[in-house]
């Protein structure tokens, strides 16, 4: 699945994040190890790149990965602030790939964009994982409801 996703894209002049060994927190707060494909790691710094449309297809090249992009997951929540409007939303479908129990804080955050269609775009991916995230989730199926929190 990683080939398949390899995006043909210019080498990143500096790595912002190391290749292997993050750490992340996981469900219940519990931390989970995970190796960083290299792809993955080339990809999020992509996403520091000053060119919007580079970065724009480093979140798409996250977003073929699936759950493998999963990493990226702290670099596609600020990639939801970015200046470039295309790139917010590449970075919001990105999330959308994620597996959705993964991925709910961050769309959660995206519902409370001032960019309309990033807001819409998460709406639209929390409510079609709803089922898939259960009953314990955090972020309410409704997600309009949630915002006033």
């Amino acid at each position: 699945a990683l080939q398949r996703a390899t995006v043909r894209l210019p080498r990143a002049r500096h790595r912002r994040l190391a290749t292997s060994g993050a750490a992340t927190p996981g469900p219940a707060g519990r931390e989970r190890r995970m190796t960083m494909p290299p792809v993955v790691a080339e990809l999020i710094a992509l996403l520091c790149d000053p060119d919007p449309q580079l970065r724009c297809r480093a979140a798409e090249g996250i977003s073929e990965l699936g759950n493998d992009g999963l990493p990226a997951l702290d670099a596609l929540t600020e990639a939801v602030d970015d200046l470039d409007p295309d790139v917010r939303i590449a970075a919001v479908r990105a999330l959308g790939a994620l597996d959705p129990r993964d991925a709910e804080m961050a769309l959660g955050w995206a519902m409370t964009s001032d960019d309309l269609r990033v807001r819409l775009t998460a709406q639209s991916l929390l409510e079609g994982s709803a089922g898939q995230r259960g009953p314990d989730a955090k972020v309410w199926r409704d997600p309009s409801l949630s915002r006033d929190e």
